[in-house]
């Protein structure tokens, strides 16, 4: 098995797991399960050398897919994450150590 993980902004996932629409089902009906920790995330979100530190509390989920592991479900989910919850992109870390911010 190998592992891959897909990380979302807290404000649209929520603490009480209610928000989560069917993202959480996708991920369980396509490889079984997953954990889901809260971590912390900050980047630099300026523009033409003007620096904008964003920062906010992010959930991580951790999934084991057996091999081969589909890239493209991993990156499906992912895309559809990023449309239901309204991001400009979704983190992926696969398998491999590949990170992709994947769009709607």
């Amino acid at each position: 098995m190998k592992e891959f993980k897909i990380i979302l902004p807290d404000h649209v996932t929520g603490e009480d797991y209610t928000n989560t629409g069917d993202f959480e089902v996708n991920l369980i009906s396509a490889f079984g399960g997953f954990t889901r920790t809260t971590g912390y995330g900050a980047w630099d979100n300026g523009s033409n050398h003007e620096t904008r530190i964003e920062r906010e509390l992010v959930h991580i989920y951790t999934v084991a897919a057996n091999e081969p592991v589909d890239r493209v479900k991993i990156t499906r989910i992912a895309r559809r994450a990023a449309n239901d919850f309204n991001q400009t992109a979704v983190y992926v870390r696969h398998c491999d150590g590949e990170v992709e911010f994947v769009s709607p």
